[in-house]
């Protein structure tokens, strides 16, 4: 609901309004990280809800999504560093699962994503290109998910069900690819473990 508030001070009426979400929103199904649909329109809501890293703006898309009224349009920025991030709280058990599966749509640039997932303080990644402009479900398995390169204390761990069992944080990384673009937006939409 939105909430508007004038006030008289000196002799001038000030005005201000607001975005006021009453109630909880509903929980997501075992598994899911986001499908874009529980910020009510709101895109104030929506960046809160993830942490930022270098230059990024996340925002609702109408427009391109998988499903429901909303995807995320992740507009990212390489002017003043290599790579973009955005990362979201799981706190959860996933060992019935076995897959990361999402949503994307890239920007047709030669510039990279990478799926990490965080657990038991080692960092897992899975990297896709963002070449393909078609929107479309990409599976990313758990077994090929591999150490961050710069992980050295986890170097040769496995995203196995010890590590499924304690998922902290899922993060999406863009990174700047040779020659591509230091600027575009990719969009995502129905990110979760299946």
């Amino acid at each position: 609901m939105a909430l508007s508030v004038d006030a008289r001070v000196n002799g001038r009426t000030l005005t201000d309004s607001a975005l006021v979400l009453l109630g909880e929103v509903a929980p997501l199904p075992a598994g899911w990280i986001d499908d874009f649909e529980g910020y009510a329109g709101d895109d104030a809501t929506l960046s809160e809800a993830y942490s930022h890293i270098n230059a990024n703006t996340t925002a609702l898309s109408a427009g391109h999504k998988a499903s429901g009224s909303y995807g995320l349009a992740y507009s990212y920025d390489f002017s003043s560093a290599g790579y973009t991030g955005i990362g979201k709280s799981v706190d959860a058990d996933w060992t019935a699962f076995s897959s990361l599966v999402l949503w994307l749509q890239g920007d047709g640039s030669a510039n990279g994503a990478t799926l990490q997932i965080v657990s038991g303080g080692a960092y897992f990644e899975y990297a896709i290109p963002l070449s393909d402009t078609n929107g479309r479900e990409i599976r990313a398995p758990f077994s090929e998910f591999k150490p961050a390169p710069w992980d050295t204390g986890h170097a040769g761990e496995v995203l196995d069900a010890a590590h499924l069992a304690k998922v902290a944080t899922f993060n999406m990384y863009l990174g700047h690819g040779s020659g591509a673009p230091a600027k575009g937006v990719v969009y995502v939409d129905n990110i979760r473990a299946e």
